[in-house]
């Protein structure tokens, strides 16, 4: 698993890769018990998550998941 960091610096890569044709997911960790998450919104950035542990966490340091050859508007 890769660190989470910083979400301005995810924000900007996420938008090169989707400039490029990539879908992402945004992925960010829980603060009180450390699940990971993956959102299930593509090409989209949240600034709070809710966690199934009713804990919110804002999403200052997240990360996310790149999918390649991807059709939009399929899922």
């Amino acid at each position: 698993m890769t660190p989470d960091r910083p979400i301005a610096l995810c924000a900007e890569a996420c938008r090169i890769l989707t400039d490029a044709g990539a879908t992402i997911y945004q992925q960010w960790t829980c603060r009180a018990c450390g699940h990971r998450h993956t959102n299930p919104e593509p090409d989209a950035f949240y600034a709070w998550g809710q966690c199934d542990c009713k804990t919110f966490t804002a999403l200052g340091m997240c990360g996310y998941m790149v999918v390649l050859g991807e059709s939009r508007g399929t899922h």
